[in-house]
């Protein structure tokens, strides 16, 4: 993503090759280059994509326990009728953290139901739900420390995290040729974080929260096609994608105990349109290896 002054437009493009490693049977994807056409710029260790489960018919269940009361549940399922795919995964985790005040929590539903309306028309409906809740001790002055490492100093006011997330996306894959397939897709996601942290200001230990509620709407264009070029296999895609991206932030001191105290310090609004277009191509030249040329261009504009 690139940012702009007030009013303007930014825009970047890159061209670069790239080179990609497969391992199992498409589980997961990774870009050893720090910039991908597909996956934007500035991933300077390389891209990993996971993917999930588009089908069929499964359960499984996996539970772990750890030390500080650290227990893990995650179950998943799918099932595939003779139109329909459906599936599902949920997972909790509680840790009770290895010092005082550092207690954990989080729980991740996520969901997808497709639909063949033809043999050539698919669409799938997604969704994915998070929510996250953490204590956090904060600092411990020296003295303190030499005492207990894993105290909490008497000056910290219940520091610690919450955070929510959720996004909806509507897919629509439509078979145009045995080998091109043109994906169509719009999502809408929202999100909150809240933190709250206490440290010494000029000698006096006081609580800040900053808190970011961030919303987007986006939708885009691939087309994607397989081919042969001097008997190798060649594939290829070319896509569109815009989105609008509001981000509200808040900035409250002297917090007591996570309750506010006055007006926020700080109240600003960040709102965002980005524009993409990018192309990619790869050829299979290994089995386990395949090098690719990408290009890809954004443009943004702060509003």
């Amino acid at each position: 993503m690139v940012f702009a002054q007030r009013g303007h437009v930014a825009r970047r493009w890159l061209w670069r090759p790239e080179r990609d490693h497969s391992a199992g049977a498409g589980a997961h994807r990774r870009a050893a280059w720090p910039v991908s056409a597909l996956y934007g710029n500035y991933n300077r260790a390389g891209t990993v994509t996971l993917q999930s489960r588009r089908g069929g018919n499964y359960r499984d269940l996996d539970v772990s326990a750890a030390e500080f009361g650290k227990l893990d549940l995650q179950a998943a399922g799918g099932v595939e009728a003779e139109r329909q795919r459906l599936n599902l995964a949920v997972q909790a985790v509680h840790d009770d953290g290895f010092r005082d005040q550092s207690q954990a929590d989080r729980q991740t539903l996520a969901g997808r139901w497709a639909l063949d309306l033809s043999p050539d028309l698919e669409v799938a409906l997604s969704t994915r739900l998070h929510h996250a809740e953490a204590d956090n001790p904060s600092y411990l002055p020296y003295a303190d420390y030499q005492r207990d490492p894993y105290g909490v100093y008497s000056e910290v006011q219940n520091d610690g995290s919450e955070k929510d997330f959720r996004t909806l996306r509507l897919d629509a894959n439509y078979q145009l040729a045995d080998d091109v397939r043109l994906l169509s897709f719009v999502y809408h996601t929202q999100q909150d974080f809240s933190r709250w942290f206490t440290r010494p200001v000029s000698g006096i230990w006081t609580q800040r929260e900053e808190t970011y509620d961030r919303d987007v709407l986006g939708g885009g264009f691939n087309l994607n096609a397989d081919s042969l070029l001097a008997g190798r296999a060649l594939t290829w895609v070319t896509g569109i994608e815009t989105y609008r991206e509001r981000t509200d932030y808040l900035k409250y001191e002297d917090t007591q105990y996570r309750q506010r105290v006055g007006l926020p310090e700080l109240d600003r609004r960040f709102s965002l349109n980005t524009w993409r277009l990018l192309a990619r191509c790869s050829g299979n030249c290994t089995r386990c290896s395949c090098p690719a040329w990408g290009c890809a261009g954004t443009a943004s504009r702060r509003l």
